[in-house]
């Protein structure tokens, strides 16, 4: 047997190695002073640093521009630099001098080059060239713009698990490839995982690697690994091979879903004790959603034995692909964490952009009363497990939650969501807390607006459980009462939802008489009967929740295969299709719901019904009053208050939409400051939006959303330089964030900064999600048609609509029809025009879009004005006023005074052309958001006033939309012309100068 060599870590990169080594193996820092070393003193350090030194500009050799700085260690330093041979932008990993005298640093430094260059695949790091400058021997590598692993898990705590499986599946390929070539790599660990703006994983930094050539690498005595991440093996000084790389990944995978490692130590020995003999954690005590098989696969990859392990990553990535339907996650990109839009946006794309988001209340305490005319407030915590079967874990949440949706029916108490109570324990780091302390049910009552917990937990005896529940005063401290619940098999916890709602109740003094007329079905008949269906019915709303619409899906349909009567979950299926504009199944799964509305509360029902009217109907006005009945019945309930705002939001009545959010403000005040701060723009209140966003920053769902939308603010007010600033703030707490990626080319675009507005719109495109893609399409066609890149923009358009009927997404189909028939009417091919609005129309009818046919018959009228069909565009005219009328949409008659106005000039009628114009302008929001049609509406006002002789008010209009940030963003072809139009003013005026201008 071989004996164990003592290890001990390097002071300058905490690599292990051998004790008695004399230089890192890695760094090639000296460890220990021999008579026939050097001393590496400070004064030593300083020089080496000096010599490595270079400035932004500075040239290094004849074939490198030093850009600037990324990073050193105790190797030497890491530059971005310009390859002026290869015309790239490069990573120069550049060594201290004084390690060069070190025969067996310079071997591993060959290594780590040969070793590297020899592996092609995406997934591992490229080298471009291994050379030395002045002594200096350095590596050419290509620049990653992204940041490693480490940072990330350091920035977002835990990853969402499709994004830690993504992340892992591309370790996995990278290291298949390299022992393909038969090189471990033996030092993995998030530092050495670089990540690209794309998502694209590198494996970096193969110094430590060893060709295996067809045999085991030997035991050693230089060489081993990073503390925290070596093999049991390496540990042991053993002899070593690839099975090495697969549990230092189980170990990276382990910290990236659950933000800890399995093992932690403060002493080089005491890391070696427990990588060879502590059995490692569950994953899932940690974070409590991940899946079974994917625990198996991490536990099964940290396996002492290596002959326990998997043999080869191939094992593994078969693995992670056969599970695929059941995580759900592999393709899957997060558009926007949480962000839901209940209602159609605005002009072109109907992308929901904002949405419902559910998080932690503002933190202040609260009256020990209930407010006038409102309900009493209660938290339901987490229950305990103390089965010790963690079969049954899933209770721990599924039991409150049932709980909680028995008492949402009650007109007395208001209960706090399950998902709002999830949100405030992760926010407070208390998710894993198995037992709360009295501060910590304080704290989370406190965020949630009520002064009493509901808290407890379940055993198990046999075929008996027991469920204790407490009721606790949080103001006072005191305990109010408890009570116990017991039963046979998993039934016994729906009874006791049912059995705990009444004596709640009783406890706030509720009268008798009161109780029994409060609503309150049993729970399994609003819900459902079975156990399993309503645990998958949890899992669903949690991915519903992260935005992950088709993995929701996915677990909602199993639910009603088992129960083909649950109502809720065929109505969270529909939201899942409308968020995902897939109309046709959103309305069938909206209609199933419909049918089963008598299986469902009283509360639920008024939800499903306002639904129903939003989507199958587009009837705002019957969504309204449906959610004005139910809150006569629950005043201050949270759901009902939102989804009323949302309706008036959607009809542009700011200051009601506004007093309802605000309502919502105390229990939800993340969703309510997105909402508001919106009005305030819409209304030109740039001001008052940036002071409420700047007051109300802890009240933001996260900070990726916050400085999203202070990058707005200062976009509106046209502060481009801080925009920007505060979209990469966003961007760098959220990296999978498409939608920063978005904002960030239209703030380069409204600079007329094409190229890097390409760059950003082109990352749309790069990702898996459909959506997106599609909307990189769009912005792309529009980015083009400010260019006058007419055949480009086709292109994109064509290319978009084909993407759309691939995955029938009839809302974003209709959008670039209408772009495209814009287009056509501009190049003047009208015939092409008209079927393409035509066809818009009719999907417009089908996806029940009042506002989407309005857009459609305004535009085929400005066809039929462009073909001389000029009574047939009266007609339309008339059809979009009557349409305007009969829905209740007042503030869209915007539309037909446009169209009115171009029908007026089109017969010299100018001066009632422009009175139609100026009304039309009048009844349109402020600039806030991308679809914003001030363009459109300003420039035929200007034209108007050119045709008139009237240069004043013509000069001013045109200047306008040249000022226009989002209000041009579609609409390039009318800031371009704007620009002509004023240097025929200007010539006019005789100032030939600034016409040439």
């Amino acid at each position: 047997m071989e004996k164990e060599a003592k290890r001990t870590q390097c002071p300058q990169c905490d690599f292990l190695i051998a004790e008695d080594s004399q230089y890192c193996s890695k760094c090639g820092f000296p460890i220990a002073e021999k008579p026939d070393t050097l001393t590496y003193t400070p004064a030593m350090a300083k020089v080496v640093d000096d010599a490595l030194s270079f400035d932004s500009g500075d040239n290094f050799g004849p074939r490198y521009r030093i850009i600037e700085e990324i990073g050193r260690g105790g190797m030497g330093r890491v530059y971005k630099a310009k390859d002026k041979e290869l015309g790239i932008t490069v990573a120069l990993k550049m060594i201290r001098p004084a390690f060069s005298s070190n025969p067996l640093f310079i071997q591993r430094f060959k290594e780590e080059t040969l070793l590297a260059r020899s592996i092609s695949h995406e997934n591992v790091i490229r080298i471009h060239d291994l050379g030395e400058v002045d002594d200096i021997k350095f590596i050419s590598m290509d620049y990653i713009k992204g940041h490693d692993l480490k940072e990330l898990i350091q920035t977002s705590g835990p990853l969402s698990i499709e994004r830690a499986i993504s992340i892992a599946k591309q370790i996995y390929e990278g290291l298949k490839a390299a022992h393909h070539k038969h090189i471990v790599h033996l030092d993995l660990k998030p530092r050495n995982i670089m990540i690209d703006h794309d998502g694209r994983v590198n494996i970096m930094d193969f110094g430590v690697a060893r060709s295996m050539e067809a045999h085991e690498v030997g035991p050693s005595r230089t060489f081993m690994g990073t503390l925290p991440y070596i093999s049991p093996e390496q540990a042991k000084g053993e002899k070593l091979d690839h099975r090495a790389d697969i549990y230092s990944v189980g170990i990276i995978l382990f910290e990236m879903l659950t933000g800890k490692r399995p093992f932690e130590a403060d002493t080089s020995s005491a890391y070696i004790e427990k990588h060879i003999k502590e059995k490692p954690p569950s994953p899932s005590g940690f974070n409590p959603f991940i899946l079974p098989f994917l625990e198996k696969i991490i536990l099964k990859s940290l396996e002492k034995e290596r002959n326990s392990r998997y043999q080869r990553v191939e094992e593994i990535l078969k693995d992670l692909e056969e599970h695929r339907e059941e995580s759900g996650v592999y393709l899957a990109k997060i558009k926007a964490k949480r962000i839901r839009n209940l209602a159609f946006v605005a002009f072109f794309v109907l992308l929901l952009a904002f949405g419902i988001y559910l998080l932690v209340g503002i933190k202040k305490p609260v009256s020990p009363l209930a407010p006038e005319g409102g309900r009493i407030p209660l938290v339901v915590m987490l229950f305990e497990n103390n089965t010790g079967d963690e079969t049954l874990e899933y209770w721990r949440q599924a039991l409150p939650n049932m709980i909680i949706h028995d008492l949402l029916q009650s007109k007395y108490i208001r209960v706090l969501t399950g998902d709002k109570i999830f949100s405030i324990l992760e926010q407070l780091d208390l998710l894993e807390v198995k037992n709360y302390s009295s501060e910590d049910l304080r704290k989370v009552a406190l965020r949630g607006g009520a002064n009493h917990v509901l808290y407890g937990s379940y055993t198990k005896a046999e075929k008996t459980f027991r469920i204790d529940t407490m009721l606790k005063n949080v103001v006072t401290g005191d305990p109010v009462n408890s009570i116990r619940v017991q039963g046979e098999g998993n039934k016994t916890f729906m009874d006791a939802a049912d059995q705990l709602t009444p004596w709640v109740k009783s406890q706030f003094k509720i009268g008798t008489r009161e109780i029994a007329a409060d609503f309150d079905k049993e729970v399994w008949k609003i819900t459902t009967s079975s156990p399993e269906a309503w645990k998958l019915y949890m899992q669903g709303i949690h991915y519903y929740n992260m935005g992950k619409y088709k993995e929701s899906t996915e677990v909602l349909e199993k639910a009603v295969e088992i129960d083909k009567g649950f109502a809720l979950a065929y109505k969270r299926i529909s939201e899942n299709y409308h968020y995902s504009y897939e109309m046709d199944q959103a309305f069938k799964y909206a209609q199933q719901a419909l049918s089963l509305i008598d299986r469902i509360s009283v509360r639920d029902r008024y939800l499903v019904q306002g639904w129903a009217y939003t989507i199958m109907e587009a009837s705002y006005e019957k969504a309204i009053e449906t959610y004005k009945e139910m809150l006569q019945h629950y005043p201050d309930d949270e759901e009902g208050n939102m989804y009323l705002g949302a309706n008036y939001r959607n009809l542009e009545e700011w200051d009601l939409a506004s007093e309802q959010f605000s309502k919502i403000f105390d229990v939800n005040p993340s969703m309510a400051c997105l909402n508001i701060v919106r009005f305030h723009m819409a209304k030109g209140l740039y001001d008052k939006a940036l002071e409420f966003l700047k007051a109300n920053q802890d009240n933001y769902l996260s900070k990726s959303i916050y400085h999203l939308d202070l990058g707005l603010v200062y976009l509106y007010q046209m502060r481009y330089d801080l925009a920007l600033v505060e979209i990469r703030t966003a961007s760098s707490f959220d990296p999978d964030y498409l939608k920063a990626s978005q904002w960030m080319g239209h703030i380069y675009q409204v600079q007329n900064k094409f190229q890097e507005a390409e760059t950003h719109y082109r990352q749309l495109l790069a990702g898996d999600d459909r959506v997106s893609n599609i909307e990189g399409r769009f912005w792309l066609a529009h980015l083009y048609l400010a260019q006058g890149q007419f055949e480009n923009c086709r292109k994109e358009i064509i290319q978009g609509i084909s993407e759309s009927r691939k995955h029938n997404l009839k809302p974003t189909t209709m959008t670039l029809l209408m772009s495209l028939a814009y287009l056509s009417f501009l190049t003047r091919d009208l015939d092409k025009a008209l079927e393409a609005v035509e066809e818009a129309q009719e999907i417009a009818s089908e996806i029940k879009g009042v506002k989407e046919k309005i857009w459609t018959i305004n535009l085929r009228g400005l066809i039929q004005l462009q073909m001389n069909k000029v009574n047939e565009a009266k007609d339309t005219a008339e059809e979009l006023k009557n349409l305007i009328e009969r829905t209740g949409f007042q503030k869209l008659i915007r539309y037909y005074y446009h169209l009115r106005g171009m029908i007026d000039r089109n017969e010299n009628m100018n001066k009632e052309a422009i009175e139609n114009f100026k009304k039309a302008i009048s009844l349109l929001p402020h600039q806030f958001e991308v679809y914003d049609e001030h363009a459109l509406f300003l420039y035929p006002l200007a034209v108007s006033y050119y045709q008139r002789e009237d240069m004043e008010s013509a000069q001013k209009q045109f200047e306008n939309i040249i000022d226009l940030s989002t209000g041009r963003l579609m609409w390039g072809d009318l800031y371009a012309k704007s620009y002509y139009w004023l240097g025929k003013i200007f010539q006019h005026k005789g100032w030939t100068g600034k016409a040439i201008e």
